[in-house]
């Protein structure tokens, strides 16, 4: 299946708490350089995703290459950015399913505080959606699926897992990529139960399979659960090389909400062609985000829904941002500062033929806030 690398070979941590992170400036009480970086092998290692604990320290999920398999892969650290020894015993765990290329794309943390990371394993030929549960001390918990590890298949063709979300239940729904048998891609979304199997009560046979229209192939993103229960999906939809922002939301039962956007599927265009939405974001008073990247070149996106789908006018004037700070700039992560309503994106720029992580902070209308780095954007190699 189609990989896009450009946005899920790091992770960017947003913090919007501390006061040196503020005026945007690196934080140095975290690693005393206000950077971790954390090598498993000699082989390639990326992060794709992250998440804070309850207990505020840091995990990272991502692969590990070793010899020619890659593996799922986790780093926990400290608040102050050390590795967290008593996560795998060095502050790292490396996971095979099954040989050959395996990769975790998305993490999140149950009441109880296990972790679940989920992506795609190769599996008989054909990629599945996989997850494994750890405890807290990152051994696999051996309660969930089969000794820790549960796989997925969708038809005969592959399949991933890119974002996942925990229900209020324990129960957890994933969102990913699909791969028809005409060798399109449609969007996937599956319920589990708190033990792993696949939740039969949600679409059918526990998935539901969303093609936007019959000639687009659709990428999800990002996964997000409303405080109503309905289930927010953000991702691209189109035709290469013109793609749009797609947000898709759907009842608790799988089904696509009639009452949102247009049966259910809200759709932005920016005026270019290559328009990736990939991260959502809820805001305290339901309105959603949309946030990613419109090129080429490529600028940081956003677009502001109302609960019922539509542009919400009153963000930027129109309901959309195109940010061009750089020559070119990804916009990956996205975060809301509940406090002050400010808005946090993370991605990367390229600088010099080279990409470097870079945030921006927008006000809560959607403008630059200019006061935060000295233009409201901060890059760092």
């Amino acid at each position: 299946m189609k990989k896009i690398s450009t946005i899920i070979l790091f992770s960017v941590l947003i913090s919007i708490s501390n006061t040196k992170a503020q005026i945007g400036n690196l934080d140095t009480t975290f690693n005393l350089t206000g950077k971790a970086t954390t090598d498993f092998s000699n082989g390639s290692d990326g992060a794709t995703a992250l998440i804070i604990q309850h207990d505020g320290k840091i995990v990272t999920c991502g692969w590990s290459q070793i010899s020619n398999n890659y593996n799922f892969a986790l780093v926990r650290y400290n608040t102050d950015g050390s590795l967290d020894t008593t996560f795998g015993g060095t502050g790292k765990v490396n996971q095979d399913f099954a040989g050959g290329f395996d990769q975790a794309l998305c993490l999140a943390q149950q009441i109880d505080d296990k972790i679940v990371a989920a992506g795609g394993v190769m599996h008989n030929g054909v990629e599945e959606i996989s997850l494994m549960r750890f405890n807290t001390d990152g051994s696999l918990d051996t309660s969930f699926g089969v000794f820790g590890k549960v796989n997925t298949p969708v038809s005969t063709a592959d399949a991933g897992a890119n974002s996942i979300a925990i229900l209020p239940d324990g129960r957890f729904v994933v969102c990913g990529i699909c791969t028809t048998l005409s060798g399109g891609h449609d969007i996937v979304v599956v319920r589990y139960t708190l033990n792993g199997s696949v939740d039969y009560t949600f679409g059918t046979n526990g998935m539901t399979i969303t093609d936007v229209n019959s000639f687009s192939d659709d990428y999800p993103f990002s996964i997000k659960l409303q405080d109503d229960g309905k289930i927010l999906v953000g991702g691209a939809s189109g035709v290469d090389p013109v793609f749009d922002f797609v947000t898709l939301r759907y009842d608790s039962t799988g089904a696509l909400d009639a009452s949102f956007g247009t049966s259910g599927i809200a759709i932005t265009n920016f005026g270019k062609q290559d328009e990736w939405g990939n991260a959502l974001a809820i805001q305290p008073d339901g309105k959603i985000i949309n946030a990613g990247v419109s090129g080429s070149p490529y600028n940081f996106a956003m677009v502001r829904l109302n609960t019922d789908g539509s542009i919400d006018s009153t963000f930027n004037s129109t309901g959309k941002v195109l940010s061009a700070f750089n020559p070119s700039v990804t916009g990956n992560a996205i975060a809301i500062d509940t406090a002050s309503g400010n808005i946090i994106m993370g991605g990367t720029s390229m600088v010099s033929g080279a990409r470097d992580f870079c945030i921006a902070r927008y006000l809560s209308n959607g403008l630059v806030d200019s006061a935060w780095g000295g233009t409201g954007f901060v890059t760092t190699d």
